[in-house]
């Protein structure tokens, strides 16, 4: 199956990127925030953080459906689009 992914804005580096597998962190030890890490190709993520548990649940709840469950089936779903574009 193809994951659709979804459009995300990298405030970092101030553009859009395709979001299509999200990686789940949960809470930092040392502060009171939530992390996640959001793959938009291989081995590059933007990380982003709630400051409340509710957001990050929600966020999950809006966007997890559109991603790949496993990192792996992402990656082979990447490298399968790459080869093809050649």
């Amino acid at each position: 199956m193809n994951y659709e992914g979804f459009e995300y804005f990298d405030t970092d580096t101030q553009e859009k990127r395709r979001i299509y597998y999200i990686e789940e962190k949960g809470k930092d030890t040392s502060f009171d925030r939530w992390r996640l890490c959001l793959y938009y190709q291989p081995n590059f993520a933007c990380t982003t953080f709630f400051y409340s548990k509710e957001d990050y649940e929600y966020f999950l709840k809006r966007h997890k459906q559109d991603c790949y469950p496993d990192y792996v089936e992402y990656v082979e779903f990447y490298n399968k689009k790459s080869k093809e574009r050649t």
